[in-house]
């Protein structure tokens, strides 16, 4: 269940990389760019050639060329940030995993250890009940201690 929603998260995170601000601050600057490059180039070519609309047209490939890295290299930035995060959420997983591992094998023993004590205190309340000679019960109660510190030492 929490893998799951964690894979939505992190979907959706890597659908969200492409945002809108990535996409559009460059072109908005670019056309900035352009129509300063378009009156620079036509107020010094306007008395000589035609050769101005080559020159724009050189700059408006370059920008566009521009563009496009920069679209490119932002979204494989937010990306790679993102691929970052699973990768290192995931490893926090299996260092909780491992914890957890860690964690149910000493509830285990522990449950071990209680289970021996019940068995032990059972076995010796049935016996004490049967026996009527106290030589008998005090062997009874020796064992049963010895047993018991024996346990509480594991601890």
């Amino acid at each position: 269940m929490q893998i799951e929603k964690y894979y939505e998260d992190t979907t959706a995170q890597l659908k969200n990389s492409l945002n809108i601000k990535n996409i559009f601050v460059a072109p908005f600057l670019s056309v900035i760019g352009l129509i300063s490059a378009y009156v620079t180039i036509y107020s010094y070519y306007k008395d000589k050639d035609k050769t101005i609309y080559i020159y724009y047209a050189i700059i408006v490939v370059i920008v566009i060329l521009c563009n496009i890295i920069y679209i490119l290299f932002k979204t494989y930035k937010n990306q790679t940030a993102v691929m970052d995060n699973f990768v290192k959420d995931f490893k926090n997983v299996e260092i909780n995993r491992n914890a957890l591992i860690e964690e149910l094998n000493d509830k285990n023993s522990k449950l071990k250890k209680y289970k021996r004590l019940y068995w032990a205190t059972k076995t010796f309340f049935l016996n004490a009940v049967k026996t009527s000679n106290d030589e008998e019960r005090n062997k009874l109660l020796a064992m049963y201690t010895e047993l018991k510190e024996r346990d509480d030492d594991d601890e």
